[in-house]
């Protein structure tokens, strides 16, 4: 896809209307090409061309966007970096992108400034503030020459840098081409019947794979998206009615929120035609409890990686009542097979790790051949991800593949255990992982978040077990904690003396 083309292409057929809502700011497409285009003429003059890579450490904001479509008009490569990254995984990522210029955020301006200090990137740094009427990156606008061409088409060509955020490892950068930008917009039309009257809810960080590719939805398609000032859930569920926004991608940690506002609520969400969960274990109990508070709206699940970018599968609609548990069906072009530890193809219902071939896989870790060789064999990507399927083609996720372990010869899948925990009256949260030790080898622990007012013990979770789950799979050590510490994308954060119990 050629992003910036086809924006133009919108503007002038839709240039009265609003492509994007931040709080109370709007743009209309013709106000986002027009000041596309200066941002494009500001990067032009600190050296940006042509397959140069241009960081942009923002939270989301309409700027996020005018930044990301500035890049793809001079046929540069975008670098969304998370703004909460500090130390050495940022100055990593900095490092490793190439970056010749970072608009960045005036909260994070001096934290930027250390990691690039020393690097071609010191010296250009472009600060957004939204305090200031004329902050460096509005005057860098308004005294640039607006770049009026746009790139020829080059599918080839390499659009997106994206960083998979590495807590023991060096991030790892993605690396998409223009010819992956087409995927997602083509796979909402077909799926979910997306259109150009849609509007659309940005509630993930822009910074991750999610803002690109609902930018891509929006330039492709002329929709309209609501970026979220806010995610808590009495103003995201205010938004909603205010604008009467029609979808949104989340992740369970921010629906399991709004599900704790008492009910009936006093807003009016009838817009919304389906909310879609994405990127972890989603618990049968939340979709049914969201199904529950949004009738009418369909309430659904989809499963990619960056690697993939992203979706490889995704739920219809006609299908969102009866596939509740699963994660949809493999979307148009993506190849999937369920394989074994010695990657032979497992059979219809039995679990496997989950490979993808297709035009949805990756080009390769940037600068890292050896990774990417790691990952990708014969063009089937290795996600790491354990699932399997039914008669009719869904999958159902289990887990990491590094998170299954053996207890006692016997595989314990923790997505499977969650699921169960999570029926108990007095939990709200909970995670599942192992813990050396015991004659089994592994032990079955878990970290439980009561419900406000409850008290959690294990011999109440063992006896609520016993008749659901096998023995083996049983907790045998709990710990009871205020809340379960996760990333900005909702994956929790382990105990860092867990064990991955595989053998």
């Amino acid at each position: 896809m050629n992003v910036a083309k086809i924006l133009v292409k919108t503007a002038e057929k839709r240039p009265d209307n609003i492509a994007l809502v931040w709080g109370e700011r709007s743009e209309t497409f013709s106000e986002l090409l027009s000041r596309s285009r200066m941002a494009a003429g500001a990067f032009r003059a600190a050296g940006v061309s042509k397959g140069t890579p241009v960081a942009v450490i923002m939270p989301n904001s309409i700027e996020f966007a005018e930044v990301y479509f500035a890049t793809l008009i001079l046929g540069g490569v975008s670098v969304p970096i998370d703004v909460r990254l500090r130390g050495p995984a940022l100055a990593s990522i900095l490092a490793d992108s190439g970056s010749r210029v970072a608009v960045v955020d005036s909260s994070v301006a001096e934290f930027i400034k250390e990691a690039a200090r020393g690097t071609p990137l010191e010296n250009n740094i472009i600060v957004v503030s939204q305090s200031e009427a004329m902050d460096p990156y509005s005057k860098a606008l308004q005294e640039a020459e607006p770049v009026q061409d746009v790139p020829e088409d080059d599918e080839s060509a390499d659009a997106l840098y994206l960083f998979t955020s590495g807590t023991t490892a060096r991030p790892k950068g993605v690396v998409l081409t223009n010819a992956y930008l087409d995927l997602f917009p083509e796979t909402m039309v077909e799926v979910v019947k997306s259109s150009p009257d849609d509007v659309g809810g940005m509630v993930l960080p822009m910074s991750h794979i999610s803002g690109p590719i609902l930018c891509n939805l929006v330039a492709a398609q002329g929709s309209r998206l609501v970026i979220f000032k806010s995610l808590a859930p009495n103003d995201l569920l205010a938004e909603v009615q205010k604008h009467r926004v029609n979808w949104f991608h989340s992740v369970p940690p921010i629906c399991a929120a709004m599900l704790q506002l008492p009910y009936p609520w006093p807003y009016d969400t009838s817009s919304l035609r389906f909310i879609a969960m994405m990127g972890m274990a989603v618990p049968v109990s939340l979709m049914h409890g969201l199904a529950q508070r949004f009738p009418g709206t369909k309430i659904l699940q989809g499963y990619g990686l960056t690697e993939t970018s992203p979706v490889i599968t995704l739920t219809p609609l006609e299908w969102a009542d009866r596939k509740r548990a699963s994660m949809g069906r493999a979307v148009r072009g993506a190849e999937i097979r369920l394989a074994d530890d010695h990657g032979n193809e497992v059979r219809q219902g039995e679990v496997g790790e989950l490979w993808v071939r297709g035009p949805h896989v990756m080009r390769g870790y940037l600068g890292r051949d050896d990774l990417t060789r790691q990952v990708i064999q014969d063009g089937w990507f290795k996600t790491g991800d354990i699932a399997r399927a039914d008669e009719d083609g869904f999958y159902f996720y289990l887990g990491r593949k590094d998170s299954v372990f053996n207890v006692g010869g016997l595989k314990v899948y923790p997505p499977e255990v969650e699921a169960i925990l999570r029926e108990h009256p007095d939990i709200r949260d909970v995670v599942v992982y192992a813990k050396k030790g015991g004659l089994r080898g592994y032990q079955v622990a878990a970290l439980v978040v009561p419900e406000p007012g409850r008290t959690v013990n294990r011999q109440s979770i063992v006896h609520f077990c016993r008749s659901r789950l096998g023995d083996y799979k049983i907790p045998h050590l709990l710990t009871v904690v205020e809340s379960i510490p996760r990333t900005p994308t909702g994956k929790p954060i382990l105990p860092s003396d867990r064990e991955s119990g595989e053998s």
